[in-house]
């Protein structure tokens, strides 16, 4: 058997040839974990409900400092929810906010089971100058239920959909299309209403 020219014996050449394959198959490895996590934290311009879940999240532009855009939705949250400080428990200054917002009775659902149910959505907000990001993690929908006491169904940011919603072209169903649509319009309308409180709503001084 030849030696590589490395001067050691076969067994020592072909050792470190095969140690050097594995590093290479590592960097490889760690590239497309990598590329994976890019592309699975995709932005999108609207929230969706789709059947893998809800599709990740959203950055607006707007005009502000980090610290005054935080302040603002600090403002946005107080006003708009009746116990605040359950809905931002998570904070860092001028950084970020998250927490879960509960609305009662707002969601409309039909086939399964009938009623209109509440919906609790895990978010946070991130922030930097001109611009926040707005994350979903998960959406839940719970309601009492007269049969079965309470009920509850999740759809996740990722991996947390239900198909059986939808067709094999990827579209609701026609008794759930009422249902997807409220929701997507619930968790876009959050983004709008606090884009509008931040460019519209200015502190008195008094």
């Amino acid at each position: 058997m030849q030696c590589c020219g490395c001067g050691g014996h076969p067994f020592f050449c072909i050792f470190e040839k095969l140690t050097l394959k594995i590093i290479k198959m590592k960097k490889v490895l760690f590239f497309l974990l990598i590329t994976s996590v890019c592309f699975s934290q995709q932005q999108v311009e609207r929230f969706e409900v789709t059947p893998e879940g809800i599709n990740q999240f959203v950055v607006v532009e707007t005009t502000g400092s980090a610290e005054e855009l935080f302040t603002k939705t600090k403002h946005w949250i107080n006003t708009a929810f009746k116990n605040p400080e359950r809905v931002m428990p998570r904070q860092i200054e001028n950084e970020m906010i998250g927490g879960e917002m509960l609305f009662i009775e707002v969601i409309p659902v039909k086939g399964f089971v009938n009623g209109i149910f509440d919906m609790k959505v895990n978010y946070q907000i991130n922030f930097k100058d001109d611009k926040l990001k707005f994350d979903i993690y998960w959406v839940e929908f719970p309601t009492s239920v007269p049969t079965s006491g309470v009920r509850t169904f999740e759809f996740s940011a990722v991996g947390g959909g239900y198909p059986s919603f939808y067709n094999l072209k990827g579209k609701p169903k026609p008794k759930f299309q009422e249902f997807v649509s409220v929701v997507e319009d619930k968790l876009n309308g959050l983004v709008s209403d606090l884009v509008n409180y931040i460019e519209n709503n200015q502190q008195d001084d008094w």
